[in-house]
């Protein structure tokens, strides 16, 4: 996961992958990324809007299904970081 800043906004960017045995996994290890179906690299803003969805069908297709799976880990994911940052900066 990493931090950046888009138009004074806090956000931030990482993988989330759908893997061989049908997981989906948030902020990879080179393990999981290397042998994942689908790759997707994901840029958020603290209000959940997306600045950018970019994904790779490294195997097989991905269905519609498996895209809305994704975003939805994306978006717990990100929630998870935000909160982590509000306690860091209390």
């Amino acid at each position: 996961i990493s931090r950046s800043f888009f138009s004074d906004e806090s956000t931030w960017w990482f993988s989330a992958e759908y893997s061989k045995e049908g997981k989906i996994i948030a902020d990879l290890n080179y393990e999981e990324d290397s042998s994942c179906e689908t790759d997707m690299n994901l840029v958020m803003t603290r209000d959940g809007r997306f600045i950018e969805i970019q994904g790779t069908a490294e195997g097989a297709p991905f269905s519609k299904e498996q895209f809305k799976a994704i975003l939805t880990c994306a978006d717990e994911a990100f929630k998870n970081v935000f909160s982590a940052q509000d306690e860091v900066m209390k």
